[in-house]
């Protein structure tokens, strides 16, 4: 999938969640037949084999990711000429009732009857999207930067990285799943798949989306982004081109828990095991595949 093409599936999926895009036969054959997912074994091979027994995989928190994210933003929306003060007395009230946002709404515009709140709409509508995007939890609310972080969004027309606390509260509401849809790779099996002491499990892509597993590809570019403020989801979905040769495919969940969660996903059609892997891996490895009808077989 090209460069334009994966602008406009970010652009679509937005609309609706995955709910056509998933099953337009045009876009099927932009699609790759298969996933491929390379994992180490070493300390964390019990847990691995235990998500591959029960159909799962793990779904970190978005801000663990160790690429950073390090892309600037230009956030769109709003416009260069909104009265600061309006921003700001909103986003008072949003942390003085605990991030009730209609709430906050109504007290910072004197109620939705008044000239004030009339005359605002505009800015209304973009701030109940991006305050509801923003995790209620009492570590945020109580944080000494939330304040200048959610103006700054709100305050568009700048360039920023939306990185900081910023950055990590948004990011902190989703978990995901990486996936590549290159087979077979010398140099990703080295970077993730423990120096080939690992597995790689491959997955049919319509079979995922299927069963509820929408992935998105990653869209590799140095360019600035824009985004609008109910897209925010997409910073999960840029690297910077260093990263490109990974191709890579990432599925998202909202995360509920600190680091992340294990979320359903369906049985691979085979694994691979690392030309590497340890004697008693690669027989547990083989009693899983024979107990659940996987196709087994071993790095070339």
């Amino acid at each position: 999938m090209n460069i334009e093409k994966k602008t406009e599936f970010l652009r679509v999926y937005k609309k609706d969640g995955g709910n056509t895009i998933y099953n337009d036969d045009a876009w099927k054959k932009e699609f790759p037949d298969k996933l491929y997912r390379y994992r180490p074994l070493r300390d964390n091979a019990e847990n691995e084999f235990h998500a591959l027994e029960n159909d799962k995989v793990w779904a970190a928190v978005a801000d663990k990711f160790p690429d950073e994210f390090r892309h600037t933003y230009k956030i769109k929306g709003i416009g260069n000429d909104v009265d600061k003060l309006v921003i700001e007395k909103v986003v008072s009230a949003f942390i003085e009732h605990k991030g009730d946002v209609d709430k906050a709404i109504e007290v910072a515009f004197d109620g939705k009857n008044s000239d004030l709140y009339k005359e605002n709409m505009e800015v209304i509508k973009y701030a109940k999207i991006i305050l509801s995007n923003i995790p209620k939890n009492r570590e945020v609310l109580r944080s000494k930067t939330i304040k200048k972080d959610v103006e700054k969004l709100l305050l568009n027309g700048k360039e920023t990285k939306i990185t900081g606390k910023m950055g990590e509260l948004i990011r902190k509401d989703m978990a995901l799943t990486c996936f590549t849809d290159i087979s077979n790779c010398s140099h990703l099996w080295e970077k993730f798949g423990g120096t080939h002491n690992g597995f790689c499990a491959l997955y049919d892509f319509d079979k995922m989306i299927k069963n509820g597993n929408y992935v998105l590809p990653i869209h590799y570019t140095d360019d600035t982004q824009e985004l609008e403020y109910d897209e925010l989801f997409k910073i999960c979905f840029y690297k910077i081109t260093e990263f490109c040769e990974e191709s890579e495919w990432r599925m998202l969940n909202k995360n509920d828990g600190k680091e992340g969660k294990l979320v359903d996903i369906v049985t691979p059609d085979e694994i691979i095991c690392g030309s590497k892997v340890d004697v008693a891996n690669e027989a547990k490895l083989r009693q899983i595949c024979e107990k659940k009808g996987i196709k087994f077989s071993k790095e070339s």
